[in-house]
């Protein structure tokens, strides 16, 4: 063998090599990100102690019923013969999808008790599996490892998502596990460069999956959310490459509507029909628009930005005394100096701790969040002082809005995905500051374990 020759099989063995090096850190640090997901799924456990010794959830809207297996089979009609005489079935056709998971269970356990604690566990785990996805495509580094597992934890445990647990609210809980994951795909077609048509896909597929159970109204945190993500990804995109980037947003519209319009067809053409027959005659039988602004202020009653920056404001929490646990959050002091913690972290975060050492994707990622903060706080807020004439007028004027009656329910997940993300990095920026990784670590867990004590209920 000559010298060349010998020189290019060296060549060869040194890009194997490489090759293979690059392979196994890929493995390593896949594994690493698997292993992410056991605390996660740990944390989603929960249900074990609420529904014990043979009880189960039932009743006041919870959706479950003992009789599963005849139920799912009746969500593929539009007329249910078993309600009163009979009843317009259509608009409930999302629900096929999101009482699956219990059904399933159900029938392999053969147990209608464990097949509904089965059904409470996965939705704690893909709530918490969502935000962490989120993260580690953004933080991928393992410096970030706090940040990504404290911030799915609190995305979990928060008093938003546990007063949807007194009915086991899976439509709820469903939007809000994919809202991390479909900000995920639309930003990386925007700023990665991903193939629109098969994030696109993955977009109309993850909505089939967690669709609401089809329940419009819900939608709307998602609406907001995605909105804003994309206008302003498309002005980013038109500084940086031109005025041309606006057919490309609109491709982009394109191909992520497009198959969740596809995909979600059977619920979405019956709503749309009744939304269209049937509009004017619900909003009237609910006292009309002057009705629904009424019950509007009632739910926005507490939800003043003060409230809301705590993640408080629920409107039963504060004119029921016999509240099952809002009493020591109200007068507790150091309760109430805890539910301070997110939105302080943020204020002293901006403060002292810059940008330098992000990339661009993480800098655009946080400035998002900062962007989406006050309009998810506006929103959440509805109807009260000082911006709910906004609000109100927006019900009044804008056709179809009058359906997103009761905002903090339907406009919180807009406010709480990125102050949780942001109170979250800016937490895990003030431990780093201890520079001991002993010191940071025992710290972190010391956080997480204060955090599921905060929320102890």
């Amino acid at each position: 063998m000559d010298i060349g020759q010998a020189a290019h099989g060296r060549c060869i063995c040194y890009s194997c090599d490489k090759g293979m090096m690059r392979f196994l850190r890929n493995i390593l640090k896949l594994k690493a990100y698997i292993f992410e997901y056991i605390p996660i799924l740990l944390l989603s456990f929960p249900p074990l102690l609420w529904i014990a010794n043979g009880y189960v959830l039932l009743g006041h809207d919870s959706g479950f019923r003992l009789d599963y297996l005849s139920q799912l089979p009746n969500l593929f009609y539009s007329w249910d013969p078993k309600i009163n005489y009979g009843v317009d079935w259509s608009m409930f056709k999302g629900f096929l999808i999101t009482q699956l998971p219990e059904v399933v269970f159900s029938f392999f356990s053969n147990s209608f008790v464990a097949g509904e604690t089965m059904t409470l566990i996965f939705w704690f785990f893909v709530m918490g599996a969502g935000m962490l996805l989120l993260l580690q495509r953004m933080f991928p580094q393992p410096s970030y490892r706090f940040f990504r597992i404290f911030t799915s934890a609190f995305y979990m445990y928060n008093f938003y998502i546990l007063n949807g647990w007194f009915i086991g609210e899976r439509a709820k809980f469903s939007l809000y596990a994919a809202l991390p994951i479909g900000f995920l795909l639309l930003f990386d077609v925007f700023k990665k460069n991903v193939s629109m048509f098969r994030n696109g896909i993955l977009f109309g597929l993850l909505y089939f999956v967690f669709n609401g159970g089809g329940v419009f109204p819900l939608y709307g945190a998602s609406i907001v959310v995605f909105s804003i993500t994309g206008i302003t990804l498309t002005i980013v995109r038109i500084r940086e490459f031109g005025w041309k980037e606006i057919f490309f947003s609109l491709h982009v519209v394109i191909a992520f509507l497009v198959p969740f319009l596809l995909f979600n067809a059977y619920y979405i053409v019956p709503n749309i029909y009744l939304m269209l027959h049937n509009y004017s005659s619900a909003l009237e039988g609910q006292g009309g628009i002057d009705g629904l602004i009424a019950w509007e202020r009632v739910i926005s009653k507490y939800a003043s930005a003060l409230h809301v920056l705590q993640m408080q404001g629920l409107p039963d929490w504060y004119d029921n005394p016999s509240h099952g646990y809002a009493l020591p959050y109200l007068t507790d002091k150091k309760l109430i100096a805890a539910s301070f913690i997110p939105a302080l972290s943020i204020g002293f975060g901006l403060l002292l701790f810059k940008f330098k050492s992000l990339s661009q994707i993480q800098k655009t990622f946080l400035l998002l969040c900062f962007l989406l903060l006050p309009f998810g706080l506006v929103l959440t807020m509805g109807t009260h002082p000082p911006t709910g004439i906004l609000y109100e007028l927006a019900m009044k004027k804008l056709p179809g809005f009058a359906m997103f009656r009761s905002s903090f329910y339907k406009f919180a997940p807009a406010f709480l995905f990125p102050m949780i993300v942001l109170s979250g990095y800016y937490i895990h920026k003030f431990i780093l500051c201890m520079r001991n990784r002993i010191v940071t670590t025992c710290l972190g867990v010391l956080l997480v374990i204060g955090l599921l004590i905060y929320h102890k209920p």
